[in-house]
C-alpha cells in the first residue's frame, strides 16, 4: 500500500471515511511504497501513529488529532534491526503495537520471527536506554512458532499478548503478570480465514465491549492476500478469563446505542454552523463543501456523498442528522 487510511464509528455500524491520514512517502527514510501496519495512541492530547516501512524500521507520525494530517515526528526510524537482536533477517523490525499501562508508562512492542519490547520515554519518540530493547520471552508448547503482529492489552491485572503464529497465520495468544513478560501461551484465538496467508489482530474496548478487529481476503469478489477486507467481530472471556475462540463471520458485530437526538444541535444559519437548511425547498448547503452523510435517528444511514448542496424533498416527515465528519447537526423534516 501506498497510503493509510483513517475510519470513525460511533455505532460500530456506520463508518466514516476520513481524508487519508498519512502516506509512506511522509517517512522520507522508509521505502515510499510500503505503508504496512502500524497503530495510533493518544498521548497528552497528541496522537501517535507508530508504523514500519518494510526492511527500514518503525517511524512515528504525530498529529493534533486522530484523523491526522499526521507528520514524521523524528525525520529518522526509532527503530531498526539494530534493535531487534538475537534474530538476521531483514524485515523483523515491523509491526509495532504501543501500550499504555494503568501507571502511565508506555511500552512498545514489534516483531516478525520473534516480539520484542522497549520502553517509551515520556515525549513518545525516544525509547529508555537503560531498558534497551529485549526479546519477549512465551513459555510452552506452541501449536505454531510466533511469526508477527503483536499486540498487547490489559484486563483484571492480566498482560495479553496476541500475535499472528505460523504461515499461513491463525492468531495465537499468551498472558504474563508484567508487560514484558515472560508470557505463558494459552493458545489459538482465531483460526486461518483460508482466503488470505496473512492475519493482523488488534483487540479493542468500546462502549463496554470487547473487539477483535482483524484481516481476511473475503472481499467480493477479487479477496486475496494482497486485496484483504478489515473484519470485526465480537470478543469474549470464558470463566477463568481467557480469550473464547473468535468464530469469523460475514454479518460482523451488531449496532450499539443510536444517536444522542436531543443532544445535537439543529441546523441554524449562524455563521459557526457548517450547513444552511432551506426548508422551504428541502435543500442543505454545506458552506465548506466537502462529504457528508445523513442518518435518521435509528441510526440508519439515509443519504451520502460529495457536495455543497444537498437534497432532502424525498425524505419522509421526521428528525435527521447531517454530519460532515467532524460536527453533527439535526433537521425536522
Amino acid at each position: 500500500m501506498l497510503s493509510w487510511c483513517c475510519f470513525a464509528t460511533t455505532d460500530m455500524k456506520h463508518f466514516w471515511e476520513y481524508n487519508t491520514p498519512m502516506r509512506a512517502s511522509d517517512f522520507a527514510w522508509g521505502t515510499q511504497n510500503a505503508a504496512w501496519a502500524g497503530q495510533v495512541v493518544e498521548r497528552n492530547g497528541k496522537f501517535y501513529w507508530y508504523t514500519s516501512s518494510n526492511t527500514t524500521g518503525i517511524g512515528v507520525g504525530v498529529a493534533d488529532r486522530p484523523e491526522g494530517p499526521y507528520k514524521d515526528a523524528l525525520g529518522r526510524a526509532l527503530l531498526t534491526n539494530a534493535n531487534s537482536p538475537g534474530m538476521t533477517h531483514s524485515w523483523r523490525t515491523i509491526d509495532p503495537s504501543v501500550f499504555i499501562d494503568d501507571d502511565g508508562q508506555a511500552w512498545l512492542f514489534w516483531g516478525n520471527g520473534a516480539a520484542w519490547v522497549c520502553k517509551l520515554n515520556a515525549d513518545m519518540i525516544s525509547y529508555d536506554a537503560t531498558f534497551g530493547t529485549k526479546m519477549v520471552s512465551i513459555t510452552g508448547s506452541m501449536d505454531f512458532p510466533f511469526t508477527e503482529a503483536p499486540w498487547v492489552h490489559k484486563k483484571d491485572g492480566l498482560y495479553y499478548l496476541s500475535f499472528a503464529a505460523g504461515f499461513p497465520e491463525r492468531i495465537s495468544y499468551a498472558v504474563a503478570t508484567t508487560p514484558a513478560g515472560p508470557y505463558v501461551y494459552k493458545g489459538i484465538l482465531n483460526e486461518i480465514a483460508g482466503n488470505s496467508n496473512t492475519n493482523h489482530q488488534a483487540i479493542v474496548q468500546f462502549k463496554n465491549n470487547w473487539y477483535f478487529v482483524y484481516h481476511n481476503g473475503g472481499i467480493q469478489t477479487d479477496g486475496g492476500s494482497f486485496s484483504r477486507s478489515v473484519c470485526i467481530d465480537k470478543l469474549e472471556f470464558d470463566e477463568n478469563n481467557m480469550y473464547k475462540p473468535v468464530i469469523m463471520t460475514t454479518k460482523g458485530v451488531d449496532m450499539i446505542g443510536t444517536p444522542d437526538i436531543d443532544g445535537i444541535k439543529e441546523i441554524s444559519k449562524s455563521s459557526a454552523c457548517p450547513f444552511i437548511y432551506d426548508r422551504k425547498n428541502q435543500l442543505i448547503t454545506l458552506k465548506e463543501g466537502n462529504s457528508y452523510q445523513i442518518v435518521d435517528t435509528l441510526g440508519r444511514v439515509m443519504k451520502s456523498g460529495n457536495g455543497t448542496s444537498v437534497s432532502v424533498d424525498r425524505f419522509g416527515n421526521g428528525v435527521f442528522v447531517i454530519s460532515n465528519g467532524n460536527q453533527s447537526f439535526k433537521f425536522v423534516r
